[in-house]
């Protein structure tokens, strides 16, 4: 983009064959200007609270241990953060050919609740 806009391209001409907007195109080519490279500057926000060699390290204890609870694993694993945001976590970061990380199941299913139906003696 830098070379055509000081090749002599207007902005807009570079935006169009590039498929984006002239204010990229302005953007980057001041980014060029001030750095001399167009490397993108560092994100703000607020930082993560796990990081990712924490969360690889929750993910193999949970799969050793699938029985536990969510409660239980942050009481293990001395992470200070809620249930919740670890869950989300985790499951933000599964492959999604793998198999999320689920609680254990509390309810009855389809299929245990018809086998509970034809175990009770209906008189």
């Amino acid at each position: 983009m830098v070379a055509e806009v000081y090749a002599g391209k207007s902005m807009r001409q570079v935006a169009a064959s590039y498929s984006t907007d002239p204010g990229t195109v302005s953007r980057t080519v001041k980014r060029w200007k001030e750095n001399h490279n167009n490397v993108s500057g560092a994100r703000s926000g607020r930082p993560q609270k796990l990081s990712a060699r924490k969360i690889i390290s929750i993910q193999s204890f949970i799969k050793r241990n699938r029985s536990i609870t969510w409660n239980e694993a942050l009481l293990e694993l001395g992470v200070e953060v809620s249930a919740r945001t670890l869950r989300r976590r985790l499951e933000s970061s599964a492959s999604p050919t793998r198999s999320r990380f689920q609680t254990p199941r509390t309810t009855l299913t389809a299929g245990s609740f018809a086998d509970l139906m034809r175990s009770i003696v209906w008189t």
